[in-house]
């Protein structure tokens, strides 16, 4: 497991979310550089950003810290993986 991956275990609360963030980044790693299965995982993660913006916005509209502050963390998974994706491409 790399450093960022360790970040992202010992900073998961949630156990769902925890498994969803290790299958990821496993997906990440078996998939080869410049494959359909890598840019599948592309265009899922850049939709899933642009979902958790837009909640966190509206958790801000609506001032919901908690609801906003959850998905700021779900959002900084969602990122490190599109990371990852970007390096392997």
């Amino acid at each position: 497991m790399d450093g960022e991956a360790e970040d992202d275990a010992a900073d998961a609360t949630d156990p769902a979310l925890l498994l969803e963030v290790m299958e990821a980044r496993e997906a990440v790693e078996e998939a080869p550089p410049g494959s359909p299965a890598l840019a599948a995982l592309d265009g899922e993660y850049k939709a899933r950003a642009a979902a958790l913006v837009a909640e966190l916005s509206g958790a801000f509209a609506a001032g919901d810290t908690a609801a906003a502050a959850d998905a700021v963390m779900r959002l900084r998974y969602v990122t490190r993986i599109q990371q990852a994706i970007a390096d392997k491409e």
